[in-house]
Protein backbone atom coordinates (compact mmCIF):
# COMPACT_ATOMS: atom_id res chain seq x y z
CA UNK A 1 0.00 0.00 0.00
CA UNK A 2 2.67 2.50 0.56
CA UNK A 3 4.59 1.81 -2.53
CA UNK A 4 1.34 2.69 -4.52
CA UNK A 5 0.92 5.50 -2.44
CA UNK A 6 4.33 6.43 -3.56
CA UNK A 7 3.94 5.97 -6.82
CA UNK A 8 0.89 7.88 -7.22
CA UNK A 9 2.95 10.73 -5.55
CA UNK A 10 5.53 10.61 -8.40
CA UNK A 11 3.02 10.09 -11.50
CA UNK A 12 0.28 12.67 -10.73
CA UNK A 13 2.02 15.54 -11.37
CA UNK A 14 3.97 13.89 -14.45
CA UNK A 15 -0.53 13.24 -15.59
CA UNK A 16 -0.85 17.14 -14.67
CA UNK A 17 1.94 18.42 -16.54
CA UNK A 18 0.98 16.12 -19.65
CA UNK A 19 -2.73 17.43 -19.58
CA UNK A 20 -1.67 21.17 -19.45
CA UNK A 21 0.49 20.98 -22.05
CA UNK A 22 -1.64 19.02 -24.38
CA UNK A 23 -4.31 21.49 -23.49
CA UNK A 24 -2.04 24.46 -24.43
CA UNK A 25 -1.52 22.37 -27.40
CA UNK A 26 -5.10 22.32 -28.36
CA UNK A 27 -5.41 25.84 -28.14
CA UNK A 28 -2.77 26.56 -30.14
CA UNK A 29 -4.43 24.29 -32.81
CA UNK A 30 -7.68 25.62 -32.14
CA UNK A 31 -6.33 29.04 -32.85
CA UNK A 32 -3.98 28.84 -35.66
CA UNK A 33 -7.25 26.65 -37.24
CA UNK A 34 -9.15 29.52 -36.74
CA UNK A 35 -6.34 31.60 -38.62
CA UNK A 36 -6.71 29.28 -41.50
CA UNK A 37 -10.08 28.30 -42.06
CA UNK A 38 -11.31 31.62 -43.18
CA UNK A 39 -8.48 31.79 -45.83
CA UNK A 40 -10.03 28.68 -47.41
CA UNK A 41 -13.54 29.87 -47.51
Amino acid sequence: MEVLMAFLNLITPLLNFTAFHHSICIRRAESSFANIYPSLL
